[in-house]
């Protein structure tokens, strides 16, 4: 039974299902407890009449009937379509002159029907609806007033007038209170899941999908907006960038799965010798760069050449023996000779030419470079 109401919850209230669609359920399950509040509360002030009990009853029923058709039929528009319309324009007048018209409180539940239609129908339906409902209301209003014979004789209703209508404001504020607080409490679980996929797309829009580290794209937001807090306060910035050595044979000895999970292991290497500040991204292929604020040029040497012994000593291939080293180049930004974005990688992108081109499974960096012109 537990499973049972955790299911039907979920399917009611679910995150996954559409505000409106939630209200839905909410009016017609609230109003199924409202209405049988409503046919409670005459029985306790002894305002009531027994046509008016039985309009009550018929009311539970009609609203319980709309909750089993929204299970049963999924067809949310037309169930809408049939509780507005019937609640407003049968049941209400229904009790209008058979609870007591105005003196029997019936005002707060035409005020309650009203919000209610307007925020379930869409906005061209309110158009038409709502002035119906308002050129109905008039009507009934007008009728009890020149045909009092039309109501229906309602015992005690002179005597109790004041506890009646003090338990009917108490039904139509307490039923009209859990619907909007549990509406809004809905309303904000749906904003924050809104917020999480906004910032999961986020995310992935900067992610490199196969190694899960940042991708190019934001890299290159992050050295700019590091080359800018270094002109403003004179703090170093390094960049490594590394190049699995002989990448392209592993892919065609091994196949383009072996090369994926080479790939997806260098870079956890590389992040896990990396601090969390420090940024580490697919530049593209088997290119990687780190950036890394407030690090001066030996610093940066330093953890290349850590990185580099960790990838030489790793096995990157759980299947296979795939011996794999990587190269790499070192820079440090120099506001006088780098102009921009590209030219601050491109120094690094130098320097990892000419260890490639010297013998692969190096660090190259100023104090080490021979100078090679790519």
């Amino acid at each position: 039974m537990k499973e049972w109401f955790k299911e039907l919850y979920q399917n009611c209230f679910g995150n996954d299902i559409p505000m409106r669609i939630r209200f839905l359920h909410l009016c017609t399950l609230g109003g199924t407890l409202g209405a049988l509040l409503a046919t409670i509360s005459p029985l306790i002030s002894g305002v009531y009449s027994m046509p008016g009990i039985i309009v009550c009853l018929i009311t539970v029923v009609f609203f319980f009937g709309l909750f089993v058709m929204t299970q049963t039929t999924g067809n949310y528009d037309a169930v809408i379509i049939i509780g507005v319309c019937g609640l407003n324009f049968i049941i209400y007048p229904l009790l209008y002159f058979t609870m007591g018209g105005i003196q029997g409180g019936m005002v707060l539940y035409f005020i309650m029907g009203i919000v209610f239609s307007l925020l379930l129908l869409n906005l061209k339906q309110s158009m038409v609806i709502f002035p119906l409902e308002i050129l109905c209301y008039i009507a009934i209003f007008i009728l009890g007033d020149k045909y009092p014979e039309l109501f229906v004789n309602v015992l005690k209703l002179k005597h109790n007038y004041t506890l009646d209508t003090a338990l009917d404001f108490a039904v139509v504020s307490l039923t009209t209170f859990c619907v909007i607080k549990i509406l809004y409490n809905a309303y904000e679980k749906q904003q924050a899941r809104a917020e999480a996929l906004v910032h999961e797309l986020e995310d992935l829009s900067i992610t490199d999908p196969l190694t899960k580290v940042r991708n190019r794209r934001f890299l290159m937001q992050a050295v700019e907006s590091e080359i800018k807090k270094t002109k403003r306060d004179s703090h170093a910035v390094a960049v490594i960038m590394f190049d699995i050595d002989k990448f392209k044979s592993v892919n065609d000895t091994y196949g383009h799965l072996i090369g994926d999970e080479v790939l997806k292991n260098f870079a956890n290497i590389i992040s896990t010798h990396c601090r969390e500040y420090d940024i580490v991204a697919r530049y593209g292929g088997e290119e990687f760069v780190i950036l890394l604020p407030q690090t001066t040029e030996s610093v940066a040497f330093n953890r290349a050449e850590e990185i580099r012994r960790a990838v030489e000593a790793s096995e990157l291939c759980s299947s296979q023996h795939v011996p794999i080293t990587a190269s790499g180049g070192v820079a440090i930004y120099n506001p006088v000779t780098m102009h921009s974005v590209e030219d601050f990688i491109g120094k690094a992108d130098t320097y990892l030419y000419e260890a490639k081109e010297t013998g692969r499974n190096q660090i190259i960096w100023q104090h080490n470079a021979k100078g090679l012109a790519k």
